[in-house]
C-alpha cells in the first residue's frame, strides 16, 4: 500500500503548486487544475487531497485503499496529506496548526516593528522577504522585491513619504492585514513652502501573504478607502492621484492642530485631533466675528496679564456662536489669562471629525453647501456625526481666494479604535 501511494505521487501534474483533490469513489474526477484524474476502486465517502510544497518522507500511513491512475507528465511532488483518506485520519504530513499559529504570529510582530523604518535611512528587513514577491497598488506593480524595494525608494525621495501604522490584524491561515495612512508632499523635499507644493494623502490596508514553505511574504496588494476600483493601473486609481496633485489650496507653514487622517474618502476624510488649547471670544455674525477676531488678535500679541505674546497658528475656527484661535505649544503648561472679560481660554479634548475642504470665500452659502453635503456622505456611509459643524480658516485675508484653504468639520460619535482595524 506504501508503494501504490508513493508511486501514485511521483506520477502527479507538473503544475505549479498544484492542489489535487481526489474522491476515493468509483467514478472519475478533476483536480483544481482541471486535469482529469483516472480513479480506482476504493473506500467510498474519503478524500485525500495532495499539496506542492513538502516532500514525501517518513513513509505513509497504512490504509486499505487501493490506488491506480496516471497522469501524463512525471514530476516529484512534495504533498501533505489530510482529510480521511486513510484509516487513521491524525496521521500525515500535514503540519500543526500550533506551528502555523506560531509562525504568524512572529509575522504578525516582526510588521509591527519593521514597518517603522519603511521610509527611513535603515529601510525594511530585506530576510523575512521573497525575491520572487508579488507588489501591486492601483498604480504600481512589481513581481520582485527588488522592483518593491526601488518604489519605496523613489517616494522617500520624491514625495517625503510619512507613514503611520495602525494595525497588524491576521486574516487569513497564511494572510495578515494592516492598516495605514500616508501622507506625502510632491517634491516635498526640493520645494520651498511658498512655492506650489501639494500635500496628499492615502488611507488603506495592505493584505500580506505568507508562503507557508519559505516563512516569508510573497505577496502584498494595496487596496485605497479613496476608490472603488483597487485593481492594477484602474482610472480611478489615477484620477485619485492627479486630484491630489493639482489641488490648489495653500496651508502656511504655521502650527496648527495635531491629527491623523484615519479614513481618506474621495471627497471627505476622518481625523482623529489630539488635545489642544484655544482662546475664544463671541461672535454671532459678520460684524461681530470682525470685532471678535481683533480682539483675540490683540490678545495672541500680548494683551493678556502675563504679557507674553504667542506664536501665531492656524486655523481660526468659527462656531455658530463664537470665533476661536488656536494657542500654541509656546504658551507651555502656564496659564495664560485674557485682560479681557469677554475671552476666555479652554481645551479643547479632541477626537473623531469629519472634514470636507473647499477653496474660495468662505461665505455662508459655501459653508452651507458643504455642510449639507459632508452630513449626506456621513449618512449615507454610516458615520453618526455628534455635534455642530465647525468652520476652519487657515489663510489670512490677503491670500487669494483662489489659494485659501477652508474646511467644515463635524464632529463624529464614535471610538476611534472602530477606525483603526483592518477591515
Amino acid at each position: 500500500r506504501r508503494p501504490l501511494l508513493q508511486r501514485w505521487v511521483s506520477t502527479a501534474s507538473q503544475a505549479a503548486r498544484a492542489q489535487l483533490r481526489i474522491c476515493c469513489c468509483s467514478r472519475s474526477c478533476r483536480s483544481k487544475d482541471m486535469e482529469r484524474v483516472q480513479t480506482r476502486t476504493c473506500r467510498p465517502g474519503r478524500w485525500m487531497e495532495v499539496r506542492v510544497g513538502r516532500d514525501v518522507s517518513g513513509g505513509v500511513p497504512r490504509g486499505r485503499a487501493r490506488t491506480t491512475q496516471h497522469l501524463s507528465r512525471t514530476v516529484q511532488l512534495r504533498t501533505s496529506i489530510v482529510g480521511q483518506a486513510l484509516d487513521n485520519p491524525t496521521a500525515g504530513l500535514s503540519e500543526s496548526e500550533t506551528d502555523v499559529d506560531k509562525m504568524m504570529q512572529g509575522m504578525k510582530a516582526f510588521l509591527q516593528e519593521d514597518l517603522e523604518n519603511l521610509f527611513n535611512e535603515r529601510g525594511i528587513d530585506k530576510s523575512k522577504y521573497q525575491e520572487e514577491m508579488e507588489f501591486e497598488d492601483p498604480i504600481t506593480s512589481y513581481s520582485t522585491l527588488s522592483g518593491y524595494l526601488l518604489n519605496i525608494q523613489m517616494l522617500r525621495y520624491v514625495f517625503n513619504p510619512q507613514f503611520e501604522l495602525h494595525s497588524v490584524e491576521r486574516t487569513g491561515k497564511f494572510e495578515l492585514t494592516t492598516r495605514w495612512t500616508m501622507k506625502m508632499e510632491f517634491f516635498g523635499k526640493f520645494l520651498p513652502p511658498q512655492i506650489w507644493r501639494p500635500e496628499m494623502a492615502w488611507t488603506g490596508v495592505s493584505i500580506m501573504e505568507v508562503n507557508p514553505e519559505t516563512g516569508k511574504f510573497c505577496k502584498h496588494v494595496d487596496k485605497w478607502d479613496s476608490i472603488a476600483d483597487n485593481s492594477y493601473f484602474s482610472s480611478e486609481g489615477l484620477q485619485d492621484l492627479l486630484r491630489q496633485i493639482t489641488q490648489v489650496y495653500q496651508t502656511p507653514d504655521l502650527e496648527s492642530p495635531t491629527y491623523t487622517v484615519l479614513r481618506r474618502f474621495r471627497d471627505y476624510e476622518i481625523r482623529l485631533y489630539r488635545p489642544f488649547q484655544f482662546a475664544e471670544a463671541p461672535a454671532s455674525d459678520q460684524r461681530t466675528k470682525g470685532e471678535a477676531f481683533m480682539k483675540l488678535a490683540g490678545f495672541i500679541f500680548g494683551e493678556n496679564k502675563e504679557n507674553k505674546k504667542l506664536a501665531m497658528t492656524t486655523p481660526v475656527y468659527t462656531t455658530r456662536e463664537s470665533l476661536q484661535f488656536v494657542i500654541g505649544s509656546d504658551a507651555g503648561d502656564a496659564t495664560i489669562t485674557p485682560v479681557r472679560d469677554d475671552i476666555t481660554c479652554a481645551s479643547a479634548g479632541g477626537g473623531v471629525y469629519a472634514a470636507v475642504k473647499f477653496n474660495g470665500l468662505a461665505i455662508a452659502s459655501e459653508v452651507q453647501e458643504n455642510t449639507r453635503h459632508l452630513r449626506r456622505r456621513l449618512e449615507e456611509d454610516g458615520y453618526p456625526a455628534g455635534g455642530e459643524e465647525l468652520l476652519a480658516q487657515y489663510n489670512d485675508p490677503g491670500t487669494l481666494p483662489f489659494f485659501r484653504r477652508n474646511e467644515v468639520l463635524i464632529p463624529l460619535a464614535m471610538e476611534p479604535s472602530t477606525l483603526l482595524q483592518g477591515t
